[in-house]
């Protein structure tokens, strides 16, 4: 979630550290951006600039699965750092730069692990009395609902700007592989049908049609969406045209802007899912529209064939 800058303050992340909302969450940490920062490093020499980012809490909350190398920093642990591949390229000439000693506004902080990406990034311990521009958390389970989740957060932190749901990502990218899965399956179905007799043909159809609804209520079920994307009551026909509204306007931000690596990996991966799957169906059905249309003309070729043939063994015989 992102505020505008400077919003979350110590105290209040403190205080939701503290309390029994923290136990919806198994991960949670405040950031700030620092803009950029000249750095040096202690062994080669060399200066760059960096994409500094001070952090509050749990590193692993912000950056997640993108750690590729040593370790986050501890919460107590003020004289380390983290850096992103190409950060630690310029500067030590190696990715593999963990161990070693970075010069940063006036101190110097142990490279501690090493992050995925190339934005020259670097990550530090926040001071006291710091004021902060994100949060991001992570659930205890992925059953618990997004919204009431979203709600916890905001009553400590006020109203976001922004923000990005990582299981609606990857719930819809879920949901569109069980889609193309479904629609093959049916595609099959209807091509091996298609030139059977009519009995077959209707058997086939509906083998297909029945096994490519459940495999798609099983995408569903197992995508790890929430109650939240149901209505409460089944009339509420302006439910799923608000959804709609709510989650494209997410995914145009998220288009927009990422801020780090993980929210690009997110981004780009999800990309790739929906464009894939979406292509790969309509490969499906141009493949099966041009097979029946080959299929026709064959039929018609031949019996047009058999008709000439018949016409000339009758001219035969007179």
């Amino acid at each position: 979630m992102r505020f505008r800058e400077g919003t979350i303050s110590e105290g209040a992340f403190d205080a939701f550290m503290e309390s029994s909302s923290k136990e919806e969450f198994s991960l949670a940490a405040v950031w700030k951006s620092d803009g950029e920062a000249a750095a040096a490093a202690k062994n080669t020499g060399r200066r760059e600039q960096l994409k500094c980012y001070r952090i509050k809490g749990q590193p692993e909350a912000v950056f997640g699965v993108t750690l590729c190398l040593g370790r986050y920093f501890f919460q107590d642990e003020e004289a380390a750092c983290l850096l992103d591949q190409k950060a630690a390229q310029c500067l030590f000439g190696t990715e593999d730069a963990v161990g070693n000693i970075v010069e940063l506004g006036g101190k110097k902080y142990q490279v501690a692990g090493i992050l995925s990406g190339s934005r020259m990034v670097c990550a530090t311990q926040a001071d006291q009395g710091a004021a902060f521009d994100g949060i991001a958390v992570c659930r205890v389970s992925s059953k618990q609902s997004v919204k009431n989740s979203i709600k916890t957060l905001e009553m400590y932190f006020g109203n976001a700007d922004e923000v990005i749901d990582g299981q609606f990502y990857f719930s819809s990218a879920y949901i569109l592989f069980a889609l193309n899965l479904a629609v093959t399956w049916f595609m099959i179905c209807f091509l091996i049908g298609f030139s059977a007799s009519r009995p077959v043909k209707i058997l086939f159809l509906v083998t297909g049609g029945v096994f490519a609804v459940l495999i798609l209520i099983m995408g569903i079920r197992f995508s790890g969406l929430g109650r939240e994307y149901l209505p409460t009551y089944w009339s509420d026909f302006e439910f799923y045209e608000n959804l709609w509204r709510e989650k494209a306007d997410a995914v145009r931000q998220l288009s927009r802007h990422q801020e780090f690596w993980q929210e690009q990996l997110i981004w780009t991966r999800w990309l790739q899912a929906v464009i894939g799957n979406l292509v790969l169906i309509g490969v499906q059905i141009l493949t099966v529209y041009v097979t029946i249309d080959i299929t026709r003309s064959m039929q018609l070729h031949t019996r047009k064939g058999m008709h000439r043939k018949r016409r000339n063994e009758d001219g035969s015989k007179a």
